[in-house]
């Protein structure tokens, strides 16, 4: 069976392509022969996404954003977190747990870690009814927490 070639064609831009035929073959692509390339294009689609949260944090924060808990209390709080190094046993013992979990969150888990981009800015009045990207898989800013895996 040829190659698909879907890391090269996302790299070059095709990326649309590429996730369409990743969805279209479902969690059959575990049993494709190609589950490692798929991996790959997960793998950079998180690397990609890394990138971004850091810009987004690093321009909310000079705009004067406030990242805070969602309440009343309003603590302040590291809107990103990378990932720890336990973050690959994290991954590993989610699919020992569930069995088949998507690439995409094992890929942004080892990549990206925890991201909390709920705040405020007191200039920008709707921000409060926002709706802000929250992420927090390996919940390392929960230093108390025990550990499950």
């Amino acid at each position: 069976m040829p190659s698909p070639n879907w890391f090269e064609r996302y790299s070059e831009g095709r990326r649309a392509e590429v996730w369409r035929e990743l969805r279209q073959l479902g969690v059959g692509i575990r049993d494709s022969g190609f589950a490692a390339e798929a991996q790959l294009v997960c793998d950079e689609m998180a690397g990609r996404a890394r990138r971004n949260v850091d810009v987004i944090v690093e321009r909310l924060s000079d705009a004067g954003y406030r990242f805070h808990t969602n309440d009343d209390a309003q603590e302040p709080v590291v809107p990103h977190v990378p990932p720890t190094a336990d973050a690959p046993m994290l991954a590993a013992w989610l699919e020992e747990q569930f069995g088949a979990v998507p690439m995409t969150l094992l890929s942004w888990l080892r990549i990206v870690g925890d991201v909390w981009l709920v705040g405020t800015h007191p200039e920008w009045l709707t921000t409060a009814s926002a709706d802000p990207l929250v992420i927090e898989i390996e919940g390392s800013r929960y230093s108390d927490s025990p550990r499950i895996y």
